[in-house]
């Protein structure tokens, strides 16, 4: 049975493994399937068709219908660090006075190490079960947690209630915006620069595209719904315009340009 480690020294442990989305979380998920392996905590993991890509589900007590617990869940990816834009190694926790740094330290490999101690220091839960459920993908749109739905029988064990411990600065949060990803292509005509009355300029027209989605963009504010109070000093659906990209030399007369935007609904 493997030790267990203080809070810090398992976070430590975690923030090591690159586990950015691309790369997969088969490492990560072992080293936690090895630390959960202990006396009265049952651990599965679920594939899907890439097996870089684990998702893992322990828990401690019963599952039955009439034995609904609590499932901690989370992600165990994390998005790419730049270690050009980093002081230090991203994959190595530094103490700087009262912060920790690290990548994935918030978000959200704190949350993995405190659920994963609490399952294993958790007393008896003959009555109500204690749950783990760590996706990989969440950060390029929660694709194993698909996985895990489509996999568990939540219909038959739902559980009572489920926390996701996303940073929050600690604010109780019951529900997020959708995210729609949404990519714009935009045709044009290759010249060349010296003569361009001979193309089409392909950025050009999507300038017009970009003018149009501002309007959109500013026009949403005043778009409520129901749980709108739920969202602070955003109360609204929100649009962001997040990459534009096309051309191949200042002296072609672009002929393609892609816009790709992100819109964030109101529940409801």
């Amino acid at each position: 049975m493997p030790s267990t480690l203080s809070d810090l020294e398992l976070l430590r442990r975690l923030v090591a493994f690159d586990s950015v989305s691309a790369r997969g979380t088969r490492e990560i998920a072992d080293f936690v399937s090895a630390y959960l392996d202990r006396p009265d905590i049952r651990s599965e993991t679920v594939r899907d068709d890439n097996d870089e890509q684990v998702n893992i589900i322990a828990w401690r007590g019963d599952l039955r219908p009439d034995r609904r617990g609590l499932v901690l869940s989370g992600h165990l990816d994390v998005v790419p660090a730049r270690r050009d834009h980093w002081n230090t190694d991203p994959f190595e926790l530094i103490a700087h006075g009262d912060n920790l740094y690290g990548r994935g330290t918030s978000d959200m490999k704190g949350f993995i190490a405190l659920a994963m101690n609490l399952l294993v220091e958790a007393e008896d839960r003959s009555e109500l079960p204690l749950m783990l459920m760590f996706s990989a993908e969440e950060e390029v749109g929660a694709l194993g947690a698909k996985v895990l739905a489509e996999s568990w029988p939540v219909d038959e064990l739902p559980p009572r209630a489920t926390l996701i411990g996303e940073p929050t600065t600690l604010d109780v949060i019951a529900m997020h915006k959708g995210h729609l990803k949404v990519r714009i292509h935009v045709v044009g005509a290759s010249a060349h620069s010296g003569t361009p009355h001979f193309g089409a300029n392909a950025i050009e027209r999507a300038t017009v595209i970009i003018s149009a989605l501002g309007v959109l963009r500013d026009a949403l504010h005043a778009e409520t719904g129901p749980y709108a109070e739920a969202f602070g000093e955003a109360p609204f659906p929100a649009l962001n315009i997040g990459r534009v990209h096309g051309g191949t030399a200042i002296n072609v007369v672009p002929d393609a340009c892609t816009i790709e935007l992100g819109v964030r609904p109101l529940p409801g």
